[in-house]
Protein backbone atom coordinates (compact mmCIF):
# COMPACT_ATOMS: atom_id res chain seq x y z
CA UNK A 1 0.00 0.00 0.00
CA UNK A 2 1.15 3.61 -0.89
CA UNK A 3 1.66 6.05 1.84
CA UNK A 4 0.07 9.17 1.71
CA UNK A 5 1.29 12.39 3.48
CA UNK A 6 -0.55 13.11 7.03
CA UNK A 7 -1.74 16.40 7.44
CA UNK A 8 -1.72 18.53 9.89
CA UNK A 9 -4.02 21.75 10.95
CA UNK A 10 -3.45 24.33 13.40
CA UNK A 11 -6.14 27.04 14.93
CA UNK A 12 -4.97 29.39 16.93
CA UNK A 13 -8.57 30.55 19.06
CA UNK A 14 -9.49 32.60 22.01
CA UNK A 15 -13.27 33.62 22.03
CA UNK A 16 -13.88 32.80 18.94
CA UNK A 17 -17.53 30.87 19.16
CA UNK A 18 -19.01 32.56 16.77
CA UNK A 19 -17.26 31.64 14.14
CA UNK A 20 -15.27 27.86 15.46
CA UNK A 21 -17.32 25.65 14.53
CA UNK A 22 -17.38 26.69 10.89
CA UNK A 23 -13.91 26.45 10.95
CA UNK A 24 -13.55 23.21 12.50
CA UNK A 25 -16.37 21.49 10.46
CA UNK A 26 -14.37 22.57 7.32
CA UNK A 27 -11.76 20.73 8.17
CA UNK A 28 -13.04 17.45 8.81
CA UNK A 29 -15.76 17.15 6.28
CA UNK A 30 -12.60 17.61 3.77
CA UNK A 31 -12.61 14.58 1.24
CA UNK A 32 -8.67 13.94 2.44
CA UNK A 33 -9.12 11.51 5.13
CA UNK A 34 -4.81 11.10 6.71
CA UNK A 35 -5.43 14.59 8.49
CA UNK A 36 -5.24 15.59 12.05
CA UNK A 37 -7.00 19.18 13.55
CA UNK A 38 -4.95 20.98 16.40
CA UNK A 39 -6.76 23.76 18.28
CA UNK A 40 -4.55 25.66 20.45
CA UNK A 41 -6.72 28.04 22.72
CA UNK A 42 -6.03 30.85 24.85
CA UNK A 43 -8.30 30.40 27.49
CA UNK A 44 -11.63 31.26 25.75
CA UNK A 45 -14.62 32.35 28.60
CA UNK A 46 -17.10 32.60 25.61
CA UNK A 47 -18.21 29.15 24.97
CA UNK A 48 -15.49 27.81 22.60
CA UNK A 49 -14.09 25.07 24.99
CA UNK A 50 -18.02 23.97 24.87
CA UNK A 51 -17.47 23.37 20.94
CA UNK A 52 -14.65 22.09 21.38
CA UNK A 53 -14.94 19.56 23.47
CA UNK A 54 -18.01 18.43 21.45
CA UNK A 55 -15.47 17.95 18.41
CA UNK A 56 -13.12 16.09 20.99
CA UNK A 57 -15.76 13.17 21.52
CA UNK A 58 -16.69 13.10 18.11
CA UNK A 59 -13.98 12.90 15.67
CA UNK A 60 -10.95 10.96 17.01
CA UNK A 61 -8.60 13.62 14.14
CA UNK A 62 -9.80 16.13 16.32
CA UNK A 63 -7.82 17.27 19.15
CA UNK A 64 -7.15 20.45 21.62
CA UNK A 65 -5.68 22.02 24.15
CA UNK A 66 -6.36 25.33 26.19
CA UNK A 67 -4.14 27.29 28.40
CA UNK A 68 -3.27 30.76 28.42
CA UNK A 69 -0.38 32.21 26.18
CA UNK A 70 1.22 35.23 24.51
CA UNK A 71 -0.78 35.18 21.65
CA UNK A 72 -1.62 34.22 18.11
CA UNK A 73 2.26 33.40 17.55
CA UNK A 74 2.91 30.73 20.49
CA UNK A 75 0.04 29.35 19.80
CA UNK A 76 0.87 28.60 15.94
CA UNK A 77 4.54 27.03 17.11
CA UNK A 78 2.58 25.22 19.95
CA UNK A 79 0.28 23.51 17.67
CA UNK A 80 3.64 22.75 15.24
CA UNK A 81 5.34 21.31 18.34
CA UNK A 82 2.15 18.99 18.85
CA UNK A 83 1.77 17.92 15.03
CA UNK A 84 1.91 14.60 13.37
CA UNK A 85 1.84 15.51 10.52
CA UNK A 86 4.29 15.88 6.63
CA UNK A 87 1.98 18.62 5.43
CA UNK A 88 0.89 21.58 7.88
CA UNK A 89 -2.35 23.86 7.19
CA UNK A 90 -2.45 26.95 9.25
CA UNK A 91 -6.03 27.98 9.61
CA UNK A 92 -7.40 30.85 12.07
CA UNK A 93 -10.39 30.07 14.27
CA UNK A 94 -12.58 32.36 11.70
CA UNK A 95 -11.54 31.36 8.20
CA UNK A 96 -12.43 28.12 6.50
CA UNK A 97 -11.21 25.85 3.72
CA UNK A 98 -13.30 25.08 0.77
CA UNK A 99 -14.28 21.87 -0.28
CA UNK A 100 -11.19 19.78 -1.53
CA UNK A 101 -8.48 22.31 -0.26
CA UNK A 102 -6.42 19.67 1.63
CA UNK A 103 -6.51 16.67 -1.35
CA UNK A 104 -5.32 19.48 -4.08
CA UNK A 105 -2.40 20.72 -2.08
CA UNK A 106 -1.24 17.07 -1.56
CA UNK A 107 -1.98 16.41 -5.04
CA UNK A 108 0.12 19.40 -5.52
CA UNK A 109 2.95 18.69 -3.46
CA UNK A 110 3.09 14.88 -5.05
CA UNK A 111 3.44 16.25 -8.38
CA UNK A 112 6.01 18.89 -8.03
CA UNK A 113 8.29 17.68 -5.24
CA UNK A 114 10.32 20.01 -5.20
CA UNK A 115 7.87 22.62 -3.78
CA UNK A 116 7.88 22.96 0.36
CA UNK A 117 5.39 25.51 0.35
CA UNK A 118 1.74 25.65 -1.67
CA UNK A 119 -0.78 28.33 -1.70
CA UNK A 120 -3.46 28.90 -3.86
CA UNK A 121 -6.63 31.12 -4.34
CA UNK A 122 -8.98 32.90 -1.41
CA UNK A 123 -12.18 34.29 -1.18
CA UNK A 124 -12.15 37.15 1.46
CA UNK A 125 -15.59 36.79 3.14
CA UNK A 126 -17.79 38.77 5.79
CA UNK A 127 -19.35 37.78 8.62
CA UNK A 128 -22.36 36.52 6.98
CA UNK A 129 -20.20 34.04 5.27
CA UNK A 130 -20.75 36.07 2.00
CA UNK A 131 -18.00 36.69 -0.56
CA UNK A 132 -16.81 40.27 -0.58
CA UNK A 133 -14.05 39.53 -3.49
CA UNK A 134 -11.15 37.53 -3.83
CA UNK A 135 -7.97 38.07 -2.17
CA UNK A 136 -5.18 39.63 -4.47
CA UNK A 137 -2.98 36.38 -4.74
CA UNK A 138 -0.22 36.12 -7.44
CA UNK A 139 2.43 33.85 -8.50
CA UNK A 140 5.77 33.66 -6.73
CA UNK A 141 8.56 35.92 -6.99
CA UNK A 142 10.47 37.32 -4.16
CA UNK A 143 10.00 40.66 -5.63
CA UNK A 144 7.08 40.88 -5.72
CA UNK A 145 7.08 40.06 -1.97
CA UNK A 146 8.71 43.11 -0.98
CA UNK A 147 5.79 45.00 -2.59
CA UNK A 148 3.09 43.30 -0.75
CA UNK A 149 1.85 40.12 1.24
CA UNK A 150 -0.05 38.15 -2.14
CA UNK A 151 0.67 34.63 -0.09
CA UNK A 152 -3.33 34.45 1.55
CA UNK A 153 -1.66 32.58 4.81
CA UNK A 154 -4.90 30.25 5.24
CA UNK A 155 -4.81 29.05 2.12
CA UNK A 156 -0.98 27.97 2.29
CA UNK A 157 0.66 24.27 3.18
CA UNK A 158 3.64 23.96 4.23
CA UNK A 159 6.06 20.88 3.98
CA UNK A 160 6.93 20.41 8.18
CA UNK A 161 10.23 20.18 7.44
CA UNK A 162 10.43 23.55 5.89
CA UNK A 163 7.90 24.90 8.91
CA UNK A 164 10.72 23.87 11.12
CA UNK A 165 14.13 24.97 9.36
CA UNK A 166 12.23 28.33 9.46
CA UNK A 167 11.94 28.12 13.13
CA UNK A 168 8.07 28.46 13.32
CA UNK A 169 6.90 31.57 13.20
CA UNK A 170 8.07 34.77 15.07
CA UNK A 171 6.55 35.13 18.63
CA UNK A 172 7.56 38.78 18.49
CA UNK A 173 5.20 39.37 15.84
CA UNK A 174 1.44 39.46 16.68
CA UNK A 175 -0.02 40.76 13.44
CA UNK A 176 2.37 40.56 10.18
CA UNK A 177 4.18 36.83 11.86
CA UNK A 178 3.00 34.86 8.42
CA UNK A 179 4.55 37.98 5.83
CA UNK A 180 7.59 37.41 7.86
CA UNK A 181 7.35 33.63 7.37
CA UNK A 182 7.46 33.85 3.70
CA UNK A 183 10.00 36.23 3.44
CA UNK A 184 12.31 34.07 5.94
CA UNK A 185 11.46 31.09 4.22
CA UNK A 186 11.94 32.65 0.52
CA UNK A 187 15.84 33.73 1.69
CA UNK A 188 16.06 30.27 3.10
CA UNK A 189 15.58 29.16 -0.64
CA UNK A 190 12.39 27.14 0.09
CA UNK A 191 10.63 26.46 -3.00
CA UNK A 192 7.03 27.93 -3.54
CA UNK A 193 3.90 26.42 -5.88
CA UNK A 194 1.28 28.77 -6.68
CA UNK A 195 -2.07 26.24 -7.01
CA UNK A 196 -4.50 28.40 -9.63
CA UNK A 197 -7.56 26.75 -7.44
CA UNK A 198 -9.21 28.11 -4.38
CA UNK A 199 -8.68 26.90 -1.61
CA UNK A 200 -9.78 29.21 1.28
CA UNK A 201 -12.00 31.80 2.90
CA UNK A 202 -10.76 34.42 5.29
CA UNK A 203 -12.90 36.32 6.79
CA UNK A 204 -12.78 40.36 7.14
CA UNK A 205 -14.97 42.13 9.98
CA UNK A 206 -15.24 45.16 11.70
CA UNK A 207 -13.66 43.41 15.27
CA UNK A 208 -11.09 40.92 13.00
CA UNK A 209 -7.72 41.43 13.63
CA UNK A 210 -7.39 42.73 10.17
CA UNK A 211 -10.37 44.93 10.04
CA UNK A 212 -9.89 46.63 13.94
CA UNK A 213 -5.67 46.45 13.61
CA UNK A 214 -4.37 47.04 10.26
CA UNK A 215 -3.44 50.73 10.19
CA UNK A 216 -1.88 50.33 14.56
CA UNK A 217 -0.52 47.67 14.76
CA UNK A 218 0.04 45.86 11.28
CA UNK A 219 1.78 49.14 9.81
CA UNK A 220 4.64 48.83 12.30
CA UNK A 221 5.30 45.53 12.06
CA UNK A 222 5.26 45.48 8.31
CA UNK A 223 7.82 48.29 8.41
CA UNK A 224 9.72 46.90 11.11
CA UNK A 225 10.02 43.45 9.04
CA UNK A 226 10.35 44.93 5.67
CA UNK A 227 13.18 46.88 7.16
CA UNK A 228 14.66 43.77 8.82
CA UNK A 229 14.67 41.85 5.79
CA UNK A 230 15.59 44.34 2.70
CA UNK A 231 16.64 47.37 4.41
CA UNK A 232 13.92 49.56 2.69
CA UNK A 233 9.98 49.67 2.70
CA UNK A 234 8.14 49.44 -1.09
CA UNK A 235 6.42 52.79 -2.09
CA UNK A 236 3.27 50.37 -2.59
CA UNK A 237 3.25 49.58 1.04
CA UNK A 238 3.08 53.03 1.70
CA UNK A 239 0.38 54.37 -0.67
CA UNK A 240 -1.29 51.32 0.26
CA UNK A 241 -1.89 52.88 3.56
CA UNK A 242 -1.87 56.16 2.50
CA UNK A 243 -4.70 55.08 0.20
CA UNK A 244 -7.01 53.10 2.94
CA UNK A 245 -6.14 55.26 6.25
CA UNK A 246 -5.62 59.26 5.16
CA UNK A 247 -8.22 60.18 7.54
CA UNK A 248 -5.30 59.07 10.00
CA UNK A 249 -3.74 62.15 9.50
CA UNK A 250 -0.62 63.30 8.45
CA UNK A 251 0.82 63.14 12.12
CA UNK A 252 0.01 59.19 12.16
CA UNK A 253 2.36 58.80 9.36
CA UNK A 254 5.05 61.54 10.04
CA UNK A 255 5.39 59.67 13.83
CA UNK A 256 5.95 56.60 12.21
CA UNK A 257 8.47 57.54 9.01
CA UNK A 258 10.50 59.50 11.86
CA UNK A 259 10.83 56.17 14.34
CA UNK A 260 11.75 53.50 10.98
CA UNK A 261 14.10 56.76 9.71
CA UNK A 262 11.68 56.14 6.55
CA UNK A 263 12.79 59.65 5.45
CA UNK A 264 16.34 60.00 6.36
CA UNK A 265 17.70 60.59 9.98
CA UNK A 266 16.29 63.08 11.22
CA UNK A 267 15.74 64.80 15.11
CA UNK A 268 13.53 62.80 17.07
CA UNK A 269 11.42 64.59 19.84
CA UNK A 270 8.69 63.01 20.86
CA UNK A 271 6.53 62.56 23.98
CA UNK A 272 5.68 59.40 25.46
CA UNK A 273 2.98 60.52 27.13
CA UNK A 274 0.34 63.35 27.65
CA UNK A 275 1.70 66.11 29.62
CA UNK A 276 0.04 68.53 30.92
CA UNK A 277 1.40 72.28 31.21
CA UNK A 278 0.82 75.99 32.55
CA UNK A 279 0.25 78.52 30.21
CA UNK A 280 4.04 77.96 28.76
CA UNK A 281 6.65 75.13 28.31
CA UNK A 282 9.96 75.32 26.73
CA UNK A 283 11.93 72.30 24.77
CA UNK A 284 14.87 71.49 23.72
CA UNK A 285 15.42 70.30 20.12
CA UNK A 286 18.61 68.70 19.31
CA UNK A 287 18.41 69.29 15.40
CA UNK A 288 20.97 66.75 13.60
CA UNK A 289 23.33 69.08 11.46
CA UNK A 290 23.10 66.95 7.72
CA UNK A 291 19.12 67.13 8.36
CA UNK A 292 18.23 70.25 10.06
CA UNK A 293 14.45 70.45 11.15
CA UNK A 294 12.58 72.85 8.89
CA UNK A 295 9.61 72.57 11.12
CA UNK A 296 7.80 71.64 14.36
CA UNK A 297 4.75 69.28 14.42
CA UNK A 298 2.24 70.33 17.49
CA UNK A 299 -0.51 68.51 18.77
CA UNK A 300 -2.14 69.51 21.66
CA UNK A 301 -5.35 70.20 23.78
CA UNK A 302 -6.81 73.89 24.97
CA UNK A 303 -8.55 72.15 28.20
CA UNK A 304 -9.62 75.88 29.64
CA UNK A 305 -11.07 78.85 28.27
CA UNK A 306 -13.05 79.60 24.77
CA UNK A 307 -10.00 80.99 22.79
CA UNK A 308 -5.94 81.38 23.80
CA UNK A 309 -3.51 83.18 21.90
CA UNK A 310 -0.63 81.23 21.20
CA UNK A 311 3.25 82.43 20.92
CA UNK A 312 6.14 80.76 19.48
CA UNK A 313 9.73 81.68 20.61
CA UNK A 314 12.74 80.93 19.24
CA UNK A 315 15.73 82.13 20.80
CA UNK A 316 14.81 84.57 22.83
CA UNK A 317 12.12 86.03 19.75
CA UNK A 318 8.52 85.47 19.12
CA UNK A 319 8.49 83.54 15.73
CA UNK A 320 4.58 82.74 15.53
CA UNK A 321 1.09 84.00 16.84
CA UNK A 322 -1.83 82.85 16.18
CA UNK A 323 -5.53 82.60 18.42
CA UNK A 324 -6.33 78.38 19.37
CA UNK A 325 -10.32 77.72 20.16
CA UNK A 326 -10.67 75.06 23.33
CA UNK A 327 -10.24 71.26 21.90
CA UNK A 328 -7.49 69.81 20.10
CA UNK A 329 -5.29 71.45 18.20
CA UNK A 330 -2.74 70.68 15.72
CA UNK A 331 -0.16 73.34 14.27
CA UNK A 332 2.73 72.84 11.60
CA UNK A 333 5.15 75.64 11.84
CA UNK A 334 8.25 76.47 9.70
CA UNK A 335 10.94 76.86 11.95
CA UNK A 336 14.96 76.23 10.49
CA UNK A 337 16.76 74.88 13.69
CA UNK A 338 20.61 73.60 13.02
CA UNK A 339 21.90 72.83 16.14
CA UNK A 340 20.75 72.77 19.73
CA UNK A 341 18.47 75.13 20.28
CA UNK A 342 15.52 76.21 22.65
CA UNK A 343 11.82 76.61 21.89
CA UNK A 344 9.10 77.58 24.21
CA UNK A 345 5.32 77.44 23.57
CA UNK A 346 3.33 80.51 25.43
CA UNK A 347 -0.57 80.38 25.79
CA UNK A 348 -2.34 83.64 26.92
CA UNK A 349 -6.23 84.69 27.60
CA UNK A 350 -6.96 87.96 26.02
CA UNK A 351 -5.30 90.73 28.13
CA UNK A 352 -2.83 88.07 29.64
CA UNK A 353 -5.83 86.67 32.25
CA UNK A 354 -4.96 83.38 33.83
CA UNK A 355 -5.66 81.41 36.06
CA UNK A 356 -2.37 81.44 38.16
CA UNK A 357 -1.39 77.60 38.63
CA UNK A 358 -3.80 76.23 36.48
CA UNK A 359 -3.09 73.88 33.78
CA UNK A 360 -4.15 75.70 30.52
CA UNK A 361 -3.34 73.37 27.70
CA UNK A 362 -2.04 69.75 27.14
CA UNK A 363 0.85 68.64 25.07
CA UNK A 364 -0.04 65.37 23.21
CA UNK A 365 2.91 65.28 20.29
CA UNK A 366 6.06 67.32 19.14
CA UNK A 367 7.61 66.50 16.30
CA UNK A 368 10.58 68.17 14.50
CA UNK A 369 10.37 67.84 10.48
CA UNK A 370 13.22 67.77 8.27
CA UNK A 371 13.46 68.77 4.78
CA UNK A 372 11.54 65.48 3.63
CA UNK A 373 9.20 65.11 6.14
CA UNK A 374 8.19 68.73 5.64
CA UNK A 375 7.59 68.20 2.19
CA UNK A 376 5.36 65.39 3.44
CA UNK A 377 3.38 66.98 5.59
CA UNK A 378 3.18 69.71 2.99
CA UNK A 379 1.86 67.25 -0.29
CA UNK A 380 -0.14 65.44 2.39
CA UNK A 381 -2.18 68.75 2.68
CA UNK A 382 -2.89 69.38 -0.60
CA UNK A 383 -4.48 66.07 -1.56
CA UNK A 384 -4.23 62.26 -2.50
CA UNK A 385 -3.14 63.09 -6.26
CA UNK A 386 0.20 65.36 -4.64
CA UNK A 387 0.89 62.89 -1.87
CA UNK A 388 0.94 60.35 -4.20
CA UNK A 389 3.42 61.59 -6.67
CA UNK A 390 5.86 62.68 -3.86
CA UNK A 391 5.92 59.21 -2.39
CA UNK A 392 6.44 57.60 -6.19
CA UNK A 393 9.56 60.32 -6.20
CA UNK A 394 11.00 59.02 -2.66
CA UNK A 395 9.97 55.73 -1.93
CA UNK A 396 11.87 52.62 -3.64
CA UNK A 397 10.16 50.85 -6.78
CA UNK A 398 10.93 47.81 -8.40
CA UNK A 399 14.84 47.30 -6.50
CA UNK A 400 15.83 46.36 -2.76
CA UNK A 401 18.29 45.21 -0.81
CA UNK A 402 18.34 41.69 0.51
CA UNK A 403 19.96 41.48 3.97
CA UNK A 404 21.63 38.72 5.03
CA UNK A 405 19.11 36.17 6.53
CA UNK A 406 21.87 35.52 9.68
CA UNK A 407 22.76 39.00 10.47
Amino acid sequence: MQTVPHVTIITPSLNQAHYIEDTIQSVLSQDYFSLEHIVIDGGSTDGTLDILEKYRQTDLRFRYISEPDNGQSEAINKGLNLAKGDIIGWLNSDDTYCQNAVSNAVKAFEQHPEWTVVYGKAFIINEKNEIIRSYPVRPFTMNQLFHSCFICQPAAFIKKTAFDRAGGVNEHLDFCMDYDLWIRMAKRKETFGFLNKYLANTRFYANSKTGAKLFDAGFPEIIETLKQHFGAVSKQWILFFLNHFRHKGSYQFLYLFKKYSLLGKSSKVHLSKKVDYLPSFSATINSNPSEPVQAILFKGELKKFRTCRIEIVHNGKTVYHSTIRKGSFELVIPLFIKNREIIEVKLKRPHDQYYAGETIFRLDHLLPLSKKEWEFYQNFEKGAREITKWVHQHFPDAHFQEKDENT
